[in-house]
């Protein structure tokens, strides 16, 4: 008997093992409404996703950017890293924060 399962396959079957390389088409077919996604959903000026590493955070952000686009409703989607990579632990909070004005002062294209 042989498996369905090969090395060669396995990303076809179950999909990327991270949202942010996965097939946006695929990656909103496969997704699963949950409480988090409604309260993503809400009209907040400013939504904070935080949670341990694997948990589904950009799987769930992006699938809210694609409803955004989907509702032309605007929205910026910008990850922690992007922000706080240019400071280190020893620079403390005023350089992270200033890191974060001038990310934000960049075109998204550029972020």
């Amino acid at each position: 008997m042989t498996t369905p399962f090969s090395h060669d396959n396995l990303g076809e079957i179950f999909g990327s093992d991270a949202a942010d390389t996965e097939d946006p088409a695929r990656l909103y077919s496969a997704f699963v409404s949950n409480e988090s996604y409604y309260e993503v959903r809400a009209p907040n000026p400013i939504t904070l996703v935080v949670g341990q590493k694997g948990i589904g955070k950009t799987a769930l952000m992006l699938v809210s950017s694609m409803d955004d686009k989907r509702d032309q409703f605007p929205n910026i989607f910008i990850r922690g890293s992007n922000i706080l990579s240019r400071s280190t632990e020893k620079d403390g909070a005023s350089i992270s924060i200033n890191s974060f004005r001038i990310a934000m002062k960049k075109p998204y294209s550029q972020r």
